[in-house]
């Protein structure tokens, strides 16, 4: 793949990476004190409280895999691996790419991965 085109991507993924690591400290600072300021006063507030909690709570879960696997797809771009699947070692169309950066199947290998799934599961 050309540099140019590796400097895009790597771009794009630092981009993402700072938003999602923002995003982070937007929900610690939720998680970590009470709505508004305030406690809940009743128990309808206790509950909408403890809900928005693990809310934020799966939605920084969230955060942390996708910052994984930027952080994973960014250190491909800089050892000279991205863009290459690591089931069949070959190329991982452009297209792909720009769907999901973040990627390690080429399409082929993906849906094989997800046929064989289907029929374990059946």
């Amino acid at each position: 793949m050309e540099q140019n085109m590796l400097r895009i991507f790597k771009d794009s993924l630092q981009t993402r990476l700072t938003e999602l690591l923002n995003d982070k400290h937007k929900y610690m600072e939720r998680i970590s004190k009470p709505l508004n300021g305030q406690g809940p006063t009743d128990e309808a507030d206790v509950g909408c409280f403890h809900h928005d909690r693990e809310l934020l709570h799966i939605l920084q879960g969230r955060n942390n895999k996708v910052v994984k696997e930027i952080r994973s797809a960014i250190d491909r771009i800089e050892n000279g691996e991205f863009g290459i699947c690591c089931a069949c070692f070959g190329p991982i169309g452009l297209g792909r790419l720009r769907a999901q950066p973040t990627t390690v199947l080429c399409v082929d290998c993906r849906r094989e991965l997800e046929f064989s799934s289907r029929t374990k599961a059946s």
